[in-house]
Parts: C-alpha cells; structure tokens; sequence
C-alpha cells in the first residue's frame, strides 16, 4: 500500500473523511455501532481492522452499557492517534501491522469490527487472519462502502474531475505553464496559455461546477493570483495544492475500486462462509432522507 494513508491519518483526522467530518462519525452510522457493542459481553477483546486513528474504537468506548471492552487497533499505516486513547489503558494500537499476517494467537477476540476498511483489503488471506484470531461465537461486524452510497458516487464525480485537472490540457497543468512563463517574463506565451487555461476552466464547469469547486482548484487559482502574492509564495501554493490532490486521485481511485457491486458482495459472503464466518445480518445503513450511505455485515464464528 502506498504511504498515502500514513501521511493522512498523520494530519491528526480521526475519521476517513477529513474536514468533512470534524467529530466522530453520528447518525446512523453511530446507532448501527451503539446497537452492536451493547450486544457484546462485558470484558469482551475487541480487534478493529483498518483502525485509522480510532473512530470506531471511540464509539465503543461511549458506547451505552459498554463494560470494561478492550479495543486492539490494527492499521497497515502509520497513525496519529489523540492523547486521550493513547493514554487509556485499554486502548492499544498496532499501527503498520497487515491485517493478512497478524501477530495475535488463535481465538483471542470476542469481537472483530471495521469500518470502511475490509474492502481495501485482499480479502481471502484477510478473512482466514480473521477467522483464526476470532474465537468460537465471536461475532463480527463490517461496515463496508457502496458503489450506490452517496458517499461514493459524489467521489467519484470529484476524482474523475481531479485526474482531468492534471492531464496535458488540464486546468492545473496549464496553470503551472502559465507560471513559468510569467517567471520568465514571457508575455506573449504567457498570454496564449492565459487564454487556453480560461476556456479549460469553462469547460470544466460546464461539464461539473460542484466537482471543480470540491478539488479546490478554483480557491486555489485565486490565491495565486490575489493581489500581493510573490513569485515565490505562488510556487509554495501551486506544490501544496499538487501534493494534495495527487493525495486524494490516490485515495479516490482506491475508493473506486474497493466500493461494493453486487459481485462484489457474493464473493464477500462466500469467502465469509469459508472461513466459518456465519452471516446473519446483512443490511443497508440508510439516513433519514433514505438515501445509502453503507452496507453492513455482521454474523459469529461457528
């Protein structure tokens, strides 16, 4: 796995998604954790899978009835994790540890949760992991992401406006010509990609206004060319901006590819049943407008 992850969970977010997000996750993604940690024995060892910098983990801990759980957070990244779980004594993080070669003993959890996290995981050696360290009539929940879900069809709108930003026409390049050219004191050249790189913003919102607005691109350009700005702080803008959206067409393209079809989901419940991960529940995590926003999976070992 790229260190995409690992320089993100470092920014300190707590959830996978950002700023977006400023707390911990609410709702109904809340009420679907609260619901399963109150079914779970006191005492119980609790492994989270792809744990971030805990979100799931402190949803537990807040959790309604919980008793004394003890959460394991195992994430193949590097991690940031906030003072207040570092310091809580049954709380403790595995942080760059594969979740397909995990260093636990056989049936050591009563417990294994994750959240959008299994899906980006080769699931056969995952499973197998999981079933081995789950003791018998353990119980599992996966909250995975949804090809349908309104919270991948929007990224995906966002990253395919992201990878035009930086193909051979795209807005950012051009920008970043235009820059040359002006530190270069070429004006004529300057002057014709000017007017290549406004009609490439026009075309953009004209195929996807909220796209464009959600890469930054525009409140990007405006800082560069605000009254005031040196040469030197406009090429400090235009790298930072580069690191973080070739950052998110890496996160996005993994979204892309980890969210849920149908086919998806049968291979998920056959490699399940394989690995003696008996499915009880599945079902649709919806808000309160009905719109998808996961798929859930939870069961116990058998």
């Amino acid at each position: 796995m790229s260190d995409y992850w690992s320089q993100y969970w470092q920014q300190g977010y707590l959830t996978s998604f950002g700023q977006d997000i400023q707390g911990n996750y609410s709702g109904e993604l809340k009420a679907c954790w609260d619901s399963f940690f109150t079914s779970l024995t006191p005492n119980s060892q609790i492994l989270d899978i792809g744990t971030g910098n805990g979100a799931i983990i402190k949803l537990g801990l807040n959790a309604k009835w919980q008793t004394n759980f003890i959460f394991h957070g195992v994430d193949s990244a590097k991690l940031a994790v906030s003072k207040d779980l570092l310091d809580n004594p049954n709380v403790q993080f595995y942080p760059e540890v594969n979740v397909e070669s995990l260093p636990f003993k056989d049936n050591q959890y009563q417990a294994i949760v994750s959240q959008f996290a299994l899906e980006y995981i080769k699931l056969e050696p995952a499973l197998a992991q999981l079933s081995r360290v789950l003791c018998e009539y353990g119980q599992f929940q996966f909250v995975l992401h949804d090809m349908s879900s309104i919270i991948v069809k929007p990224n995906l709108t966002i990253l395919s406006c992201s990878q035009r930003l930086v193909s051979p026409v795209g807005c950012f390049t051009l920008l970043k010509l235009l820059l040359n050219k002006l530190a270069t004191n070429d004006d004529q050249e300057a002057e014709k990609i000017r007017t290549q790189l406004n009609k490439q913003i026009g075309k953009e919102r004209a195929i996807d206004s909220e796209g464009m607005l959600a890469t930054n691109f525009p409140q990007m350009i405006k800082a560069v060319f605000a009254k005031g700005v040196s040469e030197e702080q406009r090429h400090q803008y235009v790298a930072f901006f580069e690191r973080e959206l070739m950052g998110q067409i890496e996160r996005l393209s993994d979204l892309s590819q980890a969210a849920l079809d149908d086919n998806k989901k049968r291979t998920l419940m056959l490699l399940l049943d394989q690995y003696n991960l008996n499915v009880n529940m599945t079902r649709k995590i919806v808000d309160g407008n009905g719109n998808l926003i996961a798929y859930c999976v939870s069961g116990i070992k058998v």
